[in-house]
């Protein structure tokens, strides 16, 4: 298992700034070929780190649109890549079977026949400025019944702030109102298990440190 840490600096102007805002600091976790849900959303200091590990939990909720819905209520259940899980009609996964999707792969199966239009996805906690966050969605998507989803969480994470995002919530930056920094996408690879990033005012965005 792999654990992984972001820092996040703000200078004291700037943090000023952000709190006039009314920003905060908004984390999305990329899964790969799904809709961005924000997974962390904090009041930022001017030291932050976030550190999470490699381990998802999948999930089942009706809740899930694009309308701005914060996703609060779902069922969970701690998961294995490479198998599948079945969600049935008393609301609960199924022990899961291996199937041949990839060793970073997740999949669930809809056999649920009593509930409409449910979604799925992926959870996954996370540690905040040393506050543990409970397991938060990284992505939602609906699943008819008797079809399945797999998905395929990566190690991008994007950073921004903003003013009306929370976490568990569809993020659109072509739709989304209040005030919004621009976004930056950084990758965990070859290796690297640790990044910080600080924020720039004359980009109105956060860059990594080289």
């Amino acid at each position: 298992m792999s654990t992984y840490q972001l820092n996040i600096n703000i200078n004291a102007a700037d943090l000023s700034a952000v709190y006039a805002a009314k920003e905060s600091i908004v984390l999305i976790k990329s899964v790969k070929g799904e809709e961005p849900y924000a997974w962390v959303s904090f009041l930022p200091f001017e030291g932050n780190a976030v550190t999470w590990s490699d381990e998802y939990s999948i999930y089942a909720t009706s809740q899930a649109d694009s309308s701005g819905v914060v996703i609060t209520s779902f069922t969970e259940q701690a998961a294995l890549p490479a198998q599948n899980y079945n969600f049935s009609n008393d609301g609960t996964f199924s022990q899961p079977n291996a199937v041949p999707i990839g060793a970073n792969s997740y999949q669930i199966t809809n056999q649920n026949t009593s509930v409409p239009n449910l979604s799925f996805g992926l959870l996954q906690a996370a540690n905040v400025n040393g506050t543990v966050i409970s397991s938060n969605p990284i992505n939602a998507q609906f699943v008819p019944q008797n079809q399945f989803a797999i998905f395929k969480p990566t190690n991008q994470v994007t950073i921004f702030l903003a003013s009306n995002i929370s976490a568990g919530m569809f993020v659109d930056a072509d739709t989304e109102s209040g005030v919004l920094s621009q976004f930056t996408t950084i990758t965990f690879e070859n290796g690297v298990n640790e990044i910080t990033v600080t924020y720039d005012n004359t980009k109105g965005g956060f860059v990594q440190n080289s």
